[in-house]
């Protein structure tokens, strides 16, 4: 699993710039196991800082800001970016959303895709896994 592309960060900066979810964004959070790496397009905390404008910042906070996230956040989510939601991005997300709280410690995680464009379909199974989908 890689990094995000150009195309898939300007659509995670839309959706930022666009407040959707106020809080803050790490951008490429490692998560892995002994036989098991990836990366998490974007982790979205809740509640860290209640009156700041949404804002994107990079991974090494993440490691730095643990205890302080786990004390003061009510909503992790984990987000997976695509140009088009695909079952590419289903499985990914599903993968992270299961490993997250045994990786980083946090009992309970949501997640979404954050897309441009989208398949019904897809979109009915992403409800049915609990899997939020925002379209820009």
């Amino acid at each position: 699993m890689s990094r995000m592309d150009l195309k898939e960060e300007e659509i995670l900066r839309e959706f930022v710039k666009r407040g959707i979810l106020k809080g803050t964004f790490f951008m490429d959070v490692g998560i892995g196991t002994d036989d098991y790496w990836g990366v998490i397009d974007a982790v979205f905390v809740e509640n860290l800082e209640p009156e700041a404008e949404p804002r994107i910042m990079k991974s090494k906070w993440w490691r730095k800001l643990q205890d302080d996230i786990k004390r003061r956040t009510k909503r992790i989510l984990v987000i997976e970016v695509k140009e088009t939601l695909n079952y590419e991005a289903l499985g990914q997300i599903m993968v992270y959303r299961y490993l997250f709280p045994k990786v980083w410690g946090f009992p309970t995680v949501d997640s979404a895709i954050l897309c441009k464009k989208s398949i019904k379909t897809l979109e009915e199974i992403c409800r049915a896994n609990d899997v939020l989908v925002f379209r820009i």
